[in-house]
């Protein structure tokens, strides 16, 4: 079985789920289903702050964000006619 992101990240920093979870105030359970991939629907700022305390980028965590928040901004810059430069 292939280890996710997370939990390489988590190994890598020598923590355990039940440290990860206190460290964040993110519960066991949910911590867990993000190790797992079942985190698709959870919210942005959870991940954020897991990516955070974990020392890793985000996007090296959650690759198939990147392609949301592309989606987002294509999607915002045709209801408001400007397209944004990525810098």
């Amino acid at each position: 079985m292939n280890k996710s992101p997370m939990r390489r990240a988590r190994e890598k920093a020598g923590l355990t789920l039940a440290a990860v979870s206190a460290g964040t105030g993110i519960p066991f359970s949910t911590v867990q289903a993000f190790e797992q991939g079942l985190g698709a629907g959870f919210s942005v700022e959870r991940k954020a702050k897991l990516a955070a305390f974990l020392g890793e980028p985000f996007f090296s965590l959650w690759p198939e964000e990147k392609q949301k928040a592309r989606s987002y901004a294509a999607i915002d810059a045709k209801r408001t006619g400007k397209a944004k430069e990525n810098k």
